[in-house]
C-alpha cells in the first residue's frame, strides 16, 4: 500500500496557501545569496496598499483605470464630509485592485493643524483571514 503526502499536511506554517512576496524597493541585499531583499506577506501587502494609492491617471502603462483619484480630493476643504469620501474612494480602490485582502474597515481622519489626513486600513489577508493586520498611510498634499 502506498501513502501519499499532502504539501499542507507536511508544511511547517500554519497556513494553506501562498505567500505573497514581492522585491524590497530599498534595494537592500541579501546578506546570504547577496540578490535584492524580498519583503513578504503583510509587509508586501502594505507596500502595495501605499504604491496604490498614490497611483494617478496613467502611472500604470496601459492600465488608466487603476488610479485612486485621491489626489483632486487632498484639494477640497478638510472636513468631515472630504473624509468620508476618502474613505469611500479608498475602500472601492482596495476592493478593485487589491485581491489578496479583504477589508475590515476603512477610517480617515483629518488633521487639521498639520494639513493632512491619516488612514487607517484593518484587514485581513486572503491565506490568513484570522489575522486582522493594520496599515496606517499619511496623506497630504503637494504641489
Amino acid at each position: 500500500m502506498s501513502v501519499k503526502y499532502d504539501a499542507s499536511l507536511t508544511k511547517d506554517s500554519e497556513r494553506n496557501a501562498q505567500q505573497y512576496k514581492d522585491l524590497n524597493l530599498n534595494m537592500t541585499r541579501n546578506p546570504v545569496t547577496g540578490d535584492v531583499a524580498k519583503v513578504s506577506d503583510v509587509q508586501s501587502v502594505k507596500r502595495s496598499l501605499g504604491h496604490l494609492i498614490s497611483f494617478m491617471p496613467n502611472d500604470k502603462p496601459f492600465h488608466s483605470e487603476v488610479s485612486s483619484g485621491i489626489q483632486e480630493l487632498l484639494f477640497e476643504p478638510m472636513d468631515g464630509i472630504t473624509a468620508s469620501v476618502l474613505a469611500t474612494r479608498l475602500e472601492l480602490l482596495i476592493n478593485n485592485f487589491e485581491p489578496r485582502i479583504i477589508i475590515a474597515s476603512v477610517q480617515v481622519f483629518p488633521i487639521f493643524e498639520e494639513n493632512r489626513y491619516e488612514v487607517i486600513i484593518n484587514f485581513y489577508l486572503n491565506n490568513a483571514p484570522a489575522d486582522l493586520e493594520t496599515a496606517e498611510i499619511i496623506l497630504e498634499r503637494l504641489r
